[in-house]
């Protein structure tokens, strides 16, 4: 609320106070200059016309103080404050650097009512790879009325930018100029673009890798909140996981330029992992735990989402720890480990190689078959009435608890049996050395599946070897020393150059496993 007597001083007060009595009507208070017999008239009509500026101007900030910031107020100041120093154009990925930038420093000001495009990293975190939909509208929008035009990699400024418009004219005319006016009055708002600008040319990759790591925090955060509504929690007051979701990067005091990305299972979280990435850390690697999409929050989260969305996770951590790193490896386990090797066969830069433990391409559970089965059912029942499927979850008694979900959704098994298709079509484009690691008595892989899988690599640098257990989580019970085998796989490897790395095929089954046989009938199966 403005009040005006606010702004009055004594002086005004007391010229009202001799007028007031004789204003009779909103004419006469409109032209109190012209008001006969009365002295002070002319003066207090003065000291009011100066005054409604600064009543103005308070009500011109109070509004636009609360503008709820969107990604469009940030690309329009920008592109107004590179024009107004004279730039006609800008490269597209000089802009998105910018833009992100600007994001990242909005969100620590703190101060402005930022929307949820700003707010979830869904919406523009793929910005610095130059894919971001809400800026690719805003874009086409600015063109379409002759205001910002994309050529060959570059945005060019037109110069209807720095047309006069009138006020009727230019929300028409100018969205751009609109949209830059409404945060103008916003000081941290402003300083927050002014700085990215500034800072943009001489970013490093290691510093926007911090930042891009921060959105994975916070998309950790958002998504918990997502989740914890009323309808969730017959569910997730059922769940049993205490250990820590969040994605972690652990470097040791000296780096020896060489990064590790390891990947969790299907229904756990990066916590599965952390133990074995502290003794890489210790050994002087840079390490990345992953949190795949849907995990580390509630089961209804992982019911929403595909498999390709749990690759995007592993690939955007995968460029995120690139830019710490010269050369990297990446280590999966379970359903991580089919996307370990999924990734490998995309033949990301700088991939040294990959571990994959207890990856699943057959199920000990033979209802596995159903899953699609029961998945088209609760489609089904979700179209056709307001109940959410004929059964959306099923119970899962897990070796860690404390880390897994404790109700598996249909729709995720239904998932893990796509990846898991997609991953075996794609073995043989796999062009960097692959360490597999199976249990001989998994109780839930068939152990078979490490055979088959080995027979599809058409790579020669490729070992698999047999952990002699009875547990599936043979990595982070580090059972049978499957830890050791990791680091002297990645030892070797480490310092070994590109050139080096092709070289014969190597099979190490431990003597007398349990398991050797049915491995073997794997690679037989698949011979």
């Amino acid at each position: 609320v403005i009040y005006p007597n606010q702004y009055l001083r004594w002086l005004d007060k007391k010229l009202l106070q001799n007028i007031l009595p004789r204003i009779d009507s909103l004419q006469t208070a409109f032209y109190l200059r012209s008001t006969k017999g009365v002295w002070s008239a002319r003066p207090l009509s003065s000291r009011i016309r100066r005054n409604v500026s600064g009543i103005r101007d308070e009500y011109m900030h109070r509004m636009y103080s609360n503008v709820t910031v969107n990604l469009s107020h940030l690309a329009s100041r920008v592109i107004m404050l590179l024009v107004a120093r004279g730039h006609s154009d800008i490269t597209c990925p000089e802009f998105h650097r910018i833009l992100y930038i600007a994001i990242k420093n909005v969100q620590d000001a703190g101060s402005a009512q930022l929307h949820r495009s700003l707010r979830n990293p869904e919406f523009y975190r793929d910005l610095v790879n130059g894919d971001c939909r809400g800026l690719a509208e805003f874009m086409r929008s600015a063109a379409s009325t002759g205001l910002v035009q994309s050529e060959d990699g570059v945005y060019h400024f037109l110069p209807k930018l720095r047309d006069e418009f009138t006020f009727d004219e230019i929300r028409l005319e100018n969205m751009v100029v609109v949209y830059a006016n409404e945060v103008a009055p916003l000081a941290d708002v402003c300083q927050a673009i002014e700085s990215a600008i500034a800072k943009a040319p001489n970013l490093s990759a290691a510093e926007l890798a911090v930042m891009r790591l921060s959105d994975e925090h916070i998309a950790l955060q958002w998504d918990k909140v997502q989740f914890s509504k009323p309808r969730h929690l017959a569910i997730n007051s059922l769940e049993t996981a205490t250990a820590n979701p969040e994605p972690f990067l652990l470097r040791s005091g000296e780096s020896n330029e060489v990064g590790v990305v390891l990947v969790h299972g299907f229904l756990g979280s990066p916590a599965q992992l952390r133990d074995f990435g502290g003794k890489l850390a210790a050994l002087g690697y840079t390490v990345l735990g992953v949190r795949l999409k849907g995990h580390g929050t509630s089961p209804w989260d992982l019911r929403e989402r595909s498999w390709e969305d749990w690759f995007e996770s592993v690939s955007r951590n995968y460029e995120i720890l690139s830019g710490l790193v010269k050369r990297t490896f990446v280590v999966g386990f379970s359903s991580g480990g089919a996307l370990t090797l999924r990734l490998a066969a995309s033949k990301p830069e700088g991939l040294a190689g990959v571990a994959a433990v207890s990856v699943p391409l057959k199920f000990q559970n033979k209802n596995m078959v159903f899953v699609p089965l029961m998945h088209s059912a609760n489609q089904l029942v979700r179209w056709m009435s307001s109940y959410e499927g004929i059964m959306p979850f099923r119970l899962n008694h897990s070796e860690q608890p404390d880390i897994n979900y404790a109700h598996m959704p249909i729709r995720g098994l239904y998932e893990l049996r796509r990846m898991v298709d997609d991953m075996q079509t794609h073995l043989n484009d796999i062009r960097c050395p692959v360490l597999l690691l199976q249990g001989s008595d998994d109780p839930v892989v068939t152990p078979a599946s490490a055979g088959l899988i080995f027979n599809r690599i058409a790579y020669a640098d490729k070992i698999m070897k047999v952990i002699q257990s009875k547990r599936h989580g043979i990595l982070s019970e580090d059972i049978d020393h499957t830890q050791q085998a990791i680091l002297d796989f990645i030892a070797k490897r480490a310092t070994q150059p590109q050139s080096d790395l092709h070289v014969l095929p190597s099979l190490q089954i431990s003597a007398g496993a349990p398991g050797q046989d049915r491995l073997r009938a794997g690679m037989e199966q698949n011979a």
